[in-house]
């Protein structure tokens, strides 16, 4: 008989929750769709930018030139501290050719994922 009971009250509880419009629903559901084809190219082509990602800045927290590699290219080794709108900041590490020297303590501009801010790539022409 309990168990009766506590249906009948998450049932009427249930009804007396707010329902969003067809209108909030379908927008909802577009973002949604948006978001997942934007992760969806990020993905296919490992590259984030205006059309898929979002704006953010990165606080480079370190940065050191590594040993030049075979292809001779001199990688740098960077720790990120990456602010993303709509997350909280995240540290990273990434490593990537630099077209220019970058200390510490600078700002760089990125892309990254909306919903996966690991996911970026530096913006060195807005940088």
């Amino acid at each position: 008989m309990g168990a009766l009971r506590d249906l009948v009250g998450l049932v009427r509880w249930s009804r007396a929750q707010p329902r969003p419009s067809l209108g909030d629903a379908l927008a909802t559901a577009a973002r949604a769709t948006e978001d997942a084809r934007a992760y969806h190219d990020a993905l296919v082509s490992g590259v984030v930018g205006p059309e898929n990602g979002v704006a953010g800045t990165a606080l480079v927290e370190s940065a050191q030139v590594l040993p030049v590699t075979g292809d001779g290219s001199a990688r740098t080794a960077f720790v990120l501290l990456l602010d993303v709108p709509g997350h909280a900041p995240v540290r990273v590490s990434h490593t990537e050719v630099a077209p220019r020297v970058v200390s510490a303590g600078e700002r760089l501009a990125v892309w990254a994922v909306t919903f996966d801010p690991r996911r970026f790539t530096i913006d060195w022409a807005g940088s």
